[in-house]
């Protein structure tokens, strides 16, 4: 088996580990609503900080890139980064966990060694991408694997959210990064000696790049979609009245275009079409995507909205992971591309954060905002706030389009 096999294989066992996360974090949502009885701005507050230690993402990479450990700066730190995983899982589902100060210090933990190793393996990917003029497609496998696998997972959460214990799910979590440990010995990696110096060398001349500045605005400004995440999960099951089965069912329709948009990708890419080509390109479909979510107002109109938005969306950030693989410097090649990456987690937990607070408050007339309003006119003014972000995207264009700035 070739080198270029055995890493990709690492990339699938990654990200399916990644995509299965969906059995879990549907029905922990209606747990925080239904059993902890939480608002919205509670829910969005709790998702935030158990998802915060994605926001750390550079740090695991630095300890990576910076300290090789006998020689190797990949394998030995995605194995210790599971076990850490492994053992929040575990104690979530096997200790009793009465209040949500303890499952939200459980889950952050887990998503500490989840993230580590999604971080650390995306080292692996610039690292070999690079040597191999791949990053496009090695990402493409990944975001493929991640949203073809939402299909199977979102589709059974809907079922796992009416009948399975929370602590049968958080024993599915463990299963989790078990699958990442059986593909480590997949990763290919040469040896290297001290590398801090190199690192810190490579790491200081990407800060001073204005296109890493652009680029890290133009990823920030273009992921920050507040109507997704905890304001839709509301609206949904409160405004529209749909079932776990139903939202289950789109999570999986958004897995299934996601997955499609993934290869059109890799199909851009493998015509020579060049990353920033194509993120210029898409950004024109930015605003009309955004303005989508208007329309999203049934059973019918819910089915047609995530189709096009999940099949759009997945090849502009693709495009956007690209051009980040390829600007992260050698020998920091973990912490580059996580510093982006931090950048993507930052803007979707501001936008969680921000949505579920804006949606809460004005369906309400809480904050002394005007209202209340109808859910409807929250996602108005959310879809609005969305096209504003994205309009902000296109001064930027001409420092992320540069191939050197």
């Amino acid at each position: 088996m070739s080198r270029v096999d055995r890493n990709s294989f690492f990339f699938f066992a990654s990200y399916l580990s990644l995509g299965l996360g969906g059995l879990i974090y549907e029905p922990l949502g209606y747990f925080l609503k239904d059993t902890l009885k939480l608002s919205p701005v509670e829910s969005s507050t709790f998702v935030f900080w158990m998802t915060f230690p994605f926001l750390l993402k550079p740090l695991y990479a630095a300890i990576s890139d910076f300290f090789p450990w006998r020689g190797y700066r990949r394998r030995p730190q995605v194995v210790a980064a599971c076990l850490v995983a492994l053992a929040a899982w575990l104690g979530l589902a096997f200790f009793d966990i009465r209040s949500s100060a303890l499952l939200l210090a459980g889950l952050a933990v887990a998503n500490l060694g989840g993230a580590a190793a999604d971080v650390i393996g995306n080292g692996v990917m610039v690292e070999q991408g690079k040597l191999r003029r791949k990053t496009g497609v090695y990402q493409a496998i990944e975001l493929g694997t991640l949203y073809a696998t939402i299909v199977a997972s979102n589709l059974a959460a809907g079922w796992l959210s009416a009948r399975a214990p929370i602590r049968g799910l958080f024993c599915v979590g463990a299963i989790l990064p078990v699958i990442v440990l059986a593909a480590v010995p997949l990763i290919e990696e040469p040896r290297v000696g001290p590398t801090f110096s190199r690192a810190a060398s490579g790491l200081a001349g990407l800060i001073r790049s204005k296109r890493f500045w652009a680029l890290s605005a133009f990823i920030f400004l273009w992921s920050f979609t507040p109507f997704l995440g905890t304001a839709q999960f509301y609206y949904q099951s409160e405004a529209l009245g749909f079932s776990p089965m139903r939202i289950g069912g789109l999570s999986g329709l958004e897995g299934v275009c996601g997955s499609v948009g993934a290869l059109f990708y890799a199909g851009m890419i493998g015509r020579d079409w060049k990353a920033d080509q194509i993120a210029k390109a898409c950004v024109f479909a930015g605003v009309p995507l955004t303005l989508l979510y208007i329309f999203y107002v049934g059973p019918v109109s819910s089915v047609v909205v995530t189709a096009v938005t999940a099949f759009g969306g997945v090849a502009l950030r693709l495009s956007l992971m690209d051009l980040a693989a390829q600007h992260s410097p050698e020998y920091g090649e973990a912490t580059g591309f996580a510093i982006y990456m931090a950048v993507f987690d930052l803007a979707a937990s501001a936008s969680n954060a921000a949505g579920g607070h804006l949606y809460g408050w004005l369906t309400r007339g809480l904050g002394g905002l005007p209202g209340p309003l109808p859910p409807y006119g929250a996602v108005c003014v959310l879809a609005g706030l969305g096209v504003v972000t994205t309009l902000c995207c296109w001064p930027l264009l001409r420092w992320v389009a540069r191939e050197k700035a």
